[in-house]
């Protein structure tokens, strides 16, 4: 009987510690530097841009980092670009095991819960970028982050059939929309439901604006050309989507004529097509 015993003990040991050895989860070297590795897609107003449209963010430039793991824990700071030395131990999260989100947003914002209201009316820099890379190894030695624009792109571009009857900078465009969006990181999403309108003048011959990403109907383009004035709602536009998604740009066409302001003809189409800003963006 003794014996019996000592055998069934054996093998229940030896299961036990087999067991164990299957489960060991690699350790993540925390002592890493994780190299940040970041892109601008489309075309952003930073000081160097392709000649493509995509832009490159310069040695100093700042924008939020935030990290999330898989417990829902998150780690914020603000990363330099090329400056900033990161190492995974530097990132103080409770759980370091499996993988990790990477977030960020330029430029820098104060986040709560991983959320920020961001509103053109007041913001110094209009043109807001986000980006986000998710399952992320623990250990991993480089981070991709590829930044697109949150907010939509709306042009407006006037030509003068009678040069004579008004000139290119007697032109007034007024955009009014919602201005303020409240942005969460981790869900990537824009709420602009509780946000009241604001008017925005542009004066020449193009019009651009920079707004946040709501439904056409909400928007509308009053201009005046001399002694005529004509009111544009978004939604009434042919080719115009419900929705005005970020990263998206609408434009709009117009003619004056015979000292009238007609519509040309609207287009939609990504952001990145355009090539580079020309002026400056008015908001």
């Amino acid at each position: 009987m003794k014996r019996l015993f000592y055998g069934v003990a054996v093998v229940v040991s030896a299961i036990l510690v087999s067991g164990c050895n299957k489960e060991t989860a690699e350790v993540p070297n925390t002592e890493q530097k994780i190299a940040i590795k970041t892109g601008i897609e489309a075309v952003a107003r930073t000081p160097q841009l392709n000649e493509d449209g995509s832009g490159v963010f310069s040695k100093g430039d700042q924008f939020t980092l935030l990290v999330n793991n898989q417990n829902d824990q998150s780690t914020m700071l603000d990363y330099s670009e090329g400056i900033t030395e990161l190492y995974w131990k530097n990132l103080q999260l409770p759980s370091m095991e499996g993988s990790v989100d990477f977030f960020a947003c330029y430029p820098t914002q104060p986040l709560a819960n991983g959320c920020f209201t961001f509103d053109l009316a007041t913001a110094p820099y209009k043109d807001l970028l986000w980006a986000s890379t998710k399952s992320v190894k623990v250990g991993t030695e480089s981070v991709a982050l590829s930044f697109r624009h949150a907010m939509h792109r709306l042009v407006v571009n006037f030509s003068l059939e009678d040069p004579s009857y008004a000139a290119a900078d007697d032109i007034e465009t007024v955009c009014t929309a919602k201005s303020a969006c409240v942005v969460n990181l981790i869900d990537g999403t824009l709420d602009h439901s509780a946000s009241g309108t604001s008017a925005f003048t542009s004066l020449g011959g193009k019009a651009t604006f920079l707004i946040v990403p709501q439904d056409a109907a909400d928007v509308t383009l009053d201009v005046k050309v001399g002694q005529d004035t004509r009111r544009f709602v978004l939604n009434e536009l042919p080719e115009v989507p419900a929705q005005l998604q970020g990263g998206m740009q609408f434009t709009v066409d117009l003619v004056v004529k015979e000292g009238k302001i007609e519509l040309e003809g609207t287009s939609i189409e990504g952001w990145g097509d355009q090539g580079s800003i020309d002026g400056e963006i008015i908001m």
